[in-house]
C-alpha cells in the first residue's frame, strides 16, 4: 500500500513540477497555492497547530492577524515549492541579480579560511524561499550538503532530491546524519541543517524558543566540536519584488570547558534559536507555522502541547482557509 501511495505521489508531484515550469511565475504561484489550500481542507488540525504556535509566539495577537499570517505563510510555502519546481531554469546570472548571494559566498569563504580544510556548519530553517537560497549559493560554485528529513516515500523523496541536486547540492538523510555531517565537514564541504524542526527527546537539547522549551538537534554542536568547523546562521526573506535578502551571522561556539557537552550544546543552539526567533518576529508571514514545533516536551511537562479539549471550540474553526 505504501509503495502504491509513493508511486502515486511521485507521479502527481512530477506532473505538478512540469505544470509549474510551464506557467508564468505569477500564475504558477496562484495555481499551487490554491492546490495546497485544497489539500489542507483534509488536514483540519493544521490550522489549530498554526493558531497554537502563533498564540505562543504572540500572546496578544487577535483572530484577524492570525488569519493574515496563516494565509501569508501558506503563500510563502507555495512560493518555495514553486522555486523548487523551477530550479532547472535558474542560473548564476539570475542568482546574482535577484539576491545578495555574493555577500553570502564571501561570508562563507571567510569562515572557511579560518579553519583550512573544514567546511562550515550552516544552521537555517524552513523560512521564506529556503530552497532558492541554497540553489543560489551552489550556482556561484559553493559546496553544500543538506541534511533532509524526507517524507518517508522513497520515489517521491528521490524526485525531490534529484531536483535539489541538479546544480550540485548533495542531500543526505537523518539516519547516520551526525557521522555524515562530520565526514563532509572534514572533506571541506559545507553542511546545512534545518534547525526549526521538532526532534525526539533522546536526540535533543531543549532551548527557549518564543518563551517555550523546544527540542532541537544537538548534532550541530557535536559536529562543530569534533571538527573545529565554524557555525553560521543563514536565512533569507523574499521581498515583494522577488529579491532574496539573505541574512547571515557567525554563531560562536561556547569556549567554557567547565560546562558539560550537553550544556555547551544548549548554549550554541540557544544562540541559533535567538537568531531564528528574531527573524521570524520581523517577518512572521514567512515561517511554516503548521509544523508541531513544540511536540516533544522536556521531562515532567505536559506532552499534549497541541491538544484541544473536546467541546472547547478553537478560534481556528471560525477562520477560513481559502
Amino acid at each position: 500500500m505504501l509503495n502504491l501511495l509513493d508511486s502515486l505521489a511521485c507521479f502527481v508531484l512530477r506532473g505538478l513540477f512540469l505544470v509549474l515550469r510551464m506557467l508564468p511565475p505569477r500564475w504558477g504561484l496562484f495555481f499551487v497555492s490554491r492546490l495546497f489550500r485544497f489539500f489542507l481542507l483534509f488536514m483540519p488540525r493544521s490550522f489549530s497547530v498554526a493558531e497554537k504556535n502563533l498564540r505562543t509566539a504572540f500572546p496578544d495577537i487577535d483572530n484577524k492577524r492570525i488569519r493574515e499570517i496563516y494565509q501569508a505563510s501558506i503563500d510563502s510555502f507555495c512560493s518555495n515549492l514553486l522555486a523548487l519546481a523551477r530550479t532547472p531554469d535558474m542560473n548564476a546570472e539570475t542568482a546574482r541579480a535577484t539576491s545578495n548571494v555574493e555577500q553570502l559566498d564571501a561570508f562563507i569563504s571567510q569562515l572557511q579560511a579560518e579553519t583550512p580544510g573544514r567546511g562550515v556548519l550552516v544552521a537555517t530553517m524552513h523560512f521564506s524561499s529556503f530552497e532558492r537560497l541554497m540553489q543560489c549559493y551552489v550556482l556561484l560554485g559553493g559546496k553544500l550538503a543538506v541534511l533532509a528529513r524526507g517524507l518517508g516515500l522513497e520515489k517521491t523523496d528521490g524526485l525531490i532530491d534529484d531536483v535539489r541536486e541538479s546544480f550540485g547540492i548533495r542531500v543526505f538523510r537523518r539516519k547516520g546524519g551526525l557521522a555524515d555531517i562530520i565526514d563532509k565537514l572534514k572533506q571541506g564541504e559545507n553542511v546545512a541543517v534545518l534547525c526549526d524542526q521538532n526532534v525526539k527527546r533522546n536526540h535533543a537539547v531543549f532551548v527557549d524558543f518564543f518563551g517555550v522549551k523546544a527540542a532541537t538537534t544537538r548534532a550541530i554542536s557535536v559536529a562543530a566540536e569534533r571538527t573545529g568547523a565554524n557555525v553560521a546562521f543563514v536565512a533569507a526573506v523574499e521581498n515583494s519584488d522577488g529579491y532574496l535578502d539573505i541574512s547571515m551571522k557567525r554563531i560562536d561556539s561556547p569556549v567554557d570547558r567547565t560546562l558539560s557537552a550537553h550544556e555547551r550544546a544548549e548554549q550554541l543552539m540557544l544562540s541559533v534559536h535567538r537568531e531564528m526567533e528574531d527573524l521570524i518576529r520581523k517577518h512572521p508571514e514567512h515561517w511554516f507555522w503548521i509544523h508541531r514545533r513544540f511536540k516533544t516536551r522536556p521531562p515532567g511537562l505536559d506532552e499534549n502541547f497541541y491538544h484541544v479539549t473536546k467541546g472547547v471550540e478553537s478560534t481556528s474553526s471560525q477562520l477560513s482557509v481559502t
